[in-house]
């Protein structure tokens, strides 16, 4: 079980083993054979790694993949300074290992990204500062250790669950978390095509704890056919971290159109399994008289704003794809 503490690294505080600066220069770059210099001998199929990495490639914007091995042994961070220039991003692996005076600093105004138990976490620097949120979070797995001993272990969330489940004409996301720490808040971002994301809602975090927590959302506006999820954990630092994505099918319950909510009060959303290249809608009240009003397109479908209507039952009618269709609208 991971335990919290703070550890205060000062900037002129220098340790024996620093010194050493490897130039990475490539995306396809040997650190295990051409920083030869930053790495130890191996100790029970372990190598440790100090000194200064400078992450910059003369040409193009690329993704640097620190190694998880070097000749067979698990890597060792100690005491390392990472310089991420701004074309170029830092990913580390979650499976390294840490020592307990680990201190990790991160300069530069490039990114860093770390992939844990499926979980991306990505901090953004900027320019001539330290990357302070993610140093600290090595950090305090030092007070545990041995029992914390990899960046996956000192990263600020533990995601057990994700999941997503279709509800009439909804969907209820759901997940759990075994330990936090500093957890602000979730944004949940919703997606048509797995793709593109945007936000939807935001949950409140517990901030801090080693026991486990239960949160859920109500998405009441999906798209018709599959709708796709993720979590972006918020700390109180800003620092960030997405899930895995998840998808479900909207069931709707009137087959291929549904209206939502029905009866409403003041609005009402149409919801189709696809979306057709034109459609037409004619609202009309029980004795046959249209009126003039027209939905506005929007991301799950369209939405029809009722408010200047008196209550009553209303009727629907929508032509597309050769077809015509007629629901029937309550408004209360």
């Amino acid at each position: 079980m991971r335990k919290i503490f703070t550890l205060f690294v000062f900037c002129f505080f220098m340790v024996k083993g620093v010194s050493q600066t490897c130039n990475v220069t490539s995306a396809s770059f040997d650190i295990c054979t051409s920083c030869a210099a930053s790495i130890s001998a191996p100790v029970d199929g372990v190598v440790t790694l100090s000194g200064t990495f400078q992450i910059n490639f003369s040409t193009g914007n690329a993704d640097f993949n620190f190694p998880d091995m070097c000749g067979g042994n698990m890597i060792k961070f100690g005491n390392i300074n990472f310089t991420v220039s701004s074309n170029n991003d830092l990913i580390l692996p979650g499976t390294i290992l840490i020592d307990d005076n680990t201190d990790v600093t991160l300069g530069g105004n490039g990114s860093a990204t770390i992939i844990a138990s499926g979980v991306t976490y990505t901090l953004n620097g900027a320019v001539g500062a330290d990357f302070e949120a993610l140093e600290g979070k090595f950090a305090d797995c030092a007070l545990d250790f041995p029992a914390c001993t990899t960046l996956e272990q000192a990263l600020p969330v533990e995601l057990t669950r994700f999941e997503a489940q279709s509800k009439n004409d909804m969907i209820e996301l759901s997940w759990t978390t075994a330990t936090e720490l500093n957890n602000d808040f979730f944004q949940i971002e919703h997606s048509r095509d797995g793709v593109q994301f945007a936000s939807i809602g935001k949950v409140k975090g517990v901030g801090t704890t080693t026991e486990t927590v239960n949160y859920d959302f109500m998405h009441r506006r999906p798209n018709a056919g599959t709708n796709y999820y993720r979590l972006k954990q918020v700390d109180f630092d800003g620092a960030f971290a997405y899930s895995p994505i998840v998808a479900a099918e909207v069931n709707t319950r009137a087959g291929a159109i549904s209206l939502f909510p029905n009866p409403t009060v003041n609005k009402v959303n149409v919801l189709m399994h696809h979306r057709p290249e034109k459609v037409t809608f004619r609202l009309s009240n029980l004795v046959g008289q249209q009126l003039d009003l027209q939905p506005a397109e929007t991301d799950a479908g369209w939405e029809m704003d009722l408010t200047r209507l008196p209550r009553g039952v209303y009727l629907l009618r929508m032509e597309y794809d050769g077809k015509t269709v007629t629901k029937r609208l309550v408004k209360e």
